[in-house]
């Protein structure tokens, strides 16, 4: 489970650098760029990929037995073929075998996975490579990124900036910088937006996070699901707006969204308001987005090494409080809630946000479990509640003035109940 988590982060990295060589994706936008990827690694394509290179014959679904095991790929087999079928089938009865019991889609999958996150490990990204592409999952190609525009003039003030910020010496395609900083609403600019970045910087940001959290955990004493909250604080919008607006990021994206600076005023105050948290607040997407095109810059521009430092670089105020420390030590407050609650309790937990109109309708339809702790925000502008319910009977409940920000509160009171 550890391997193929680190390799799907493998994966995703390897393929959406083989999606950018190709010249007609610079037209196509971040979501169909998105789906282009998921299409390329999904289960379906992998379980091809394990039978078509016969891994599928080395993968065990039962536990192992000394007096039943028999080599994988290899059949039973004897002289007498009138009494093979016969000794076949009592063989199979003796070690409680079946003669259909072949591993689900998502094991073949699982399995690829964990051979490139394996592979990874111990041999680098370049081999993880070299066997994704004998695997069939992924392709090669020498073509670099395509940029369409030239002779753009990149602020001074950017450039110190992003070498601070990323933790970089220099860059050897400045321009990448403002492409990274420019808003989806600046039609006038010959510079395509920061979309196609932020989803490289995404890929990339996944695998340094998942690298540094295995790495970390050499022991094997944090669970699969407690590594995926543990990526989920560390790259989740909430901490990458965090870090991005404490270091002034919001002031060098380029946009002609009026809506925008009121966002980020509000931003402001809510983290300046510290009774709910980081969780409470409702950042800007488009600085968590202007982070991670950043990273994605760096990767293309300056490659994988620097990518994935400079990654690491950017979430080290949120490293640095968990890189000495076990999963069970560490303050829940300070884990993502939502991700926290659903690896405690998995499906027996519901969540859902409501405006307040909804909720005051349905407040009485569903059985409530009373307690004395909750949210209950006085502010006028709060109309959004996020409520989460176990087995329909709702445990916690909280108010706040957007529905990211409801949900968030009400896992972290569903999580300290």
């Amino acid at each position: 489970d550890r391997l193929e988590w680190l390799g799907d982060g493998v994966l995703k990295l390897l393929q959406t650098d083989a999606l950018l060589t190709l010249p007609w994706t610079f037209y196509l936008h971040e979501g169909y760029l998105s789906m282009l990827r998921s299409a390329m690694g999904s289960n379906d394509r992998l379980k091809d990929a394990a039978k078509a290179s016969g891994i599928d014959e080395f993968i065990l679904i039962s536990p192992l037995s000394r007096r039943c095991w028999k080599p994988c790929g290899l059949r039973l087999h004897d002289a007498d073929k009138s009494n093979n079928n016969n000794k076949r089938h009592m063989f199979m009865k003796k070690c409680d075998l079946h003669e259909e019991e072949f591993p689900s889609e998502k094991v073949y999958a699982d399995v690829v996975e964990a051979i490139l996150g394996l592979v990874y490990i111990k041999f680098g990204i370049e081999e993880s490579r070299v066997v994704a592409c004998e695997l069939g999952v992924s392709f090669t190609s020498h073509i670099p990124y395509v940029t369409s525009y030239g002779g753009i003039h990149v602020d001074p003030t950017l450039l110190s900036f992003s070498q601070n910020f990323l933790g970089v010496e220099t860059f050897n395609n400045k321009q990448l910088l403002v492409e990274a900083t420019t808003h989806q609403t600046c039609l006038h600019k010959p510079v395509p937006s920061y979309q196609r970045l932020e989803w490289v910087g995404d890929a990339v940001l996944c695998l340094a996070a998942r690298e540094w959290l295995f790495c970390r955990d050499d022991n094997h004493s944090t669970s699969v699901g407690e590594l995926v909250v543990l990526e989920s604080t560390l790259v989740c919008n909430e901490a990458l707006a965090c870090i991005g607006f404490m270091k002034g990021l919001h002031r060098l994206i380029d946009h002609r969204d009026a809506k925008l600076p009121g966002r980020f005023s509000a931003f402001e105050f809510e983290l300046k308001d510290n009774v709910r948290g980081l969780w409470g607040t409702d950042p800007p997407k488009v600085i968590p987005d202007v982070v991670e095109a950043l990273i994605g810059a760096v990767h293309i521009d300056l490659g994988f090494n620097e990518g994935q430092r400079a990654a690491l670089h950017v979430i080290k105020p949120m490293t640095s409080t968990i890189s000495r420390t076990t999963f069970a030590s560490i303050d829940a407050r300070f884990l993502h809630p939502k991700q926290h609650l659903f690896e405690m309790a998995g499906t027996l937990v519901s969540v859902k946000a409501y405006t307040e109109e909804v909720f005051l309708r349905l407040q009485n339809v569903f059985p409530h479990w009373k307690c004395n702790r909750g949210n209950n925000s006085n502010c006028t502008n709060s109309k959004c509640f996020g409520v989460v319910r176990c087995r329909d009977i709702v445990i916690a409940v909280a108010r706040e003035s957007s529905n990211r920000a409801a949900v968030n509160v009400a896992c972290a009171l569903a999580v300290e109940v």
